[in-house]
């Protein structure tokens, strides 16, 4: 059996269980500890489904219309056609839990460690709207597949580079985030013909979050400390 149907059964399981489920254990534990309950015998399946998604490639993914906000988890079933704006997945939300600026520092940490610094590119749809906007990168470079075409791009001059956090600020919808990029010019960069330098300079991004992806980011660089290291400048 596909395992999403796996996941699918279960949370319709979970869903019938909470609703008219052993109303002794309900009246010991209260209905958020019942709910808890229930949750943690679903963890097995969840991870299970998770693994799956994350085998499967990104069309695959697209066609299936699945999204691993399954972890999260948000439990729907099939008493709507309506798609909710937070997930685009019809049914009728018995529960949600409010996406907070710690839930986008946790994304926004994963974008860095999975997608940038392990090469990841096939969770860019976990990660970024399909509106996303790249402030800086070439105008063509937007949406999920701009995101990962921007990210190939430098892996070209940079193969090795590294993204390390070194302040995280969340507001509102907003993630500013301060770090250190290093990494070793083995291909042409703006202009310069690979040099063979490791180097390091400082960057700083802002990202906006909405339904809980990311659908905007700005982004700075220190380019005069980086070109200067690659020789384009006197020091």
């Amino acid at each position: 059996m596909d395992t999403l149907d796996d996941l699918q059964q279960a949370a319709q399981d979970f869903v019938s269980q909470l609703v008219a489920g052993d109303r002794a254990k309900r009246r010991q534990h209260g209905p958020h500890g019942a709910a808890h309950e229930l949750l943690r015998d679903l963890d097995g399946t969840i991870r299970a489904a998770t693994s799956d998604i994350r085998g499967k490639t990104t069309a695959q993914r697209a066609k299936k219309g699945v999204h691993r906000r399954a972890v999260s988890i948000i439990i729907y079933t099939g008493a709507s056609t309506k798609a909710t704006p937070s997930t685009g997945v019809p049914g009728r939300c018995l529960m949600n839990q409010t996406v907070t600026t710690e839930d986008h520092k946790r994304i926004v940490r994963r974008v860095y460690q999975e997608f940038t610094n392990q090469r990841q590119l096939d969770l860019a749809d976990e990660f970024f709207s399909p509106e996303f906007v790249d402030h800086g990168a070439p105008s063509d470079h937007r949406g999920v597949e701009g995101v990962q075409e921007t990210l190939r791009s430098f892996l070209t001059a940079f193969p090795d580079f590294q993204f390390e956090i070194e302040a995280m600020v969340a507001e509102g919808d907003q993630v500013h985030v301060r770090g250190t990029i290093s990494g070793t010019q083995l291909g042409a960069y703006a202009g310069i013909p690979s040099t063979g330098k490791h180097i390091r300079w400082s960057a700083m991004d802002d990202f906006r979050f909405q339904d809980g992806k990311i659908v905007e980011r700005w982004a700075e660089r220190n380019r005069v400390s980086q070109l200067r290291q690659l020789g384009a400048f006197p020091k």
